[in-house]
């Protein structure tokens, strides 16, 4: 696994969105897995959610905002929701922070899948959260992942909220 230094390396400066704020924001709690040709997957956490949010909402989102107005033509789908979400980035429930105020994002590559990489990944993040007393960490997943809601359940998080679209998932970690 490796930490900030090589997750900033991979991502360039001019990277404005995915995993980019996490690693100018919060690099301690950003790990890769790598195999023999490339990085395979990530995992991102913030430790405090709402001054993640807040801090964004300060520093982060104003200049991508005036760089990409509304008035912005789009050429995809995929360009209108990540506008959409420029817009109005996601927020978890109060009920959620409170209990759960650190959240995180986890992605591998299929290559990287099944291999016990994710769970590796999830170890050093939840590790990282309990070193610096966080009492809890909370995530969201599409409904249709039934392969993520899986392992999420097979790691020990609970699942705090579903709907058809949906799953909220929460691990107390103190």
């Amino acid at each position: 696994m490796r930490t900030r230094r090589t997750c900033t390396a991979i991502c360039s400066s001019r990277v404005t969105s995915g995993p980019a704020p996490y690693l100018v924001r919060e690099g301690a709690y950003a790990f890769v897995a790598e195999d023999d040709r490339h990085v395979v997957g990530y995992v991102l956490g913030a430790l405090d959610s709402r001054t993640f949010e807040a801090d964004l909402e300060r520093t982060w989102w104003p200049p991508l905002r005036r760089r990409y107005p509304p008035t912005t033509p789009v050429a995809s789908p995929l360009e209108r929701a990540a506008l959409a979400l420029l817009r109005r980035p996601p927020r978890a429930g109060d009920g959620v922070v409170a209990d759960f105020p650190s959240h995180l994002h986890i992605d591998l590559l299929p290559e990287g899948q099944g291999r016990g990489l994710g769970r590796r990944l999830m170890e050093h993040l939840l590790d990282a959260l309990r070193v610096d007393s966080s009492p809890g960490v909370h995530l969201g997943v599409d409904a249709r992942n039934v392969r993520a809601v899986g392992f999420y359940r097979a790691l020990g998080f609970t699942e705090l909220h579903a709907d058809a679209r949906h799953h909220v998932f929460g691990m107390r970690l103190s």
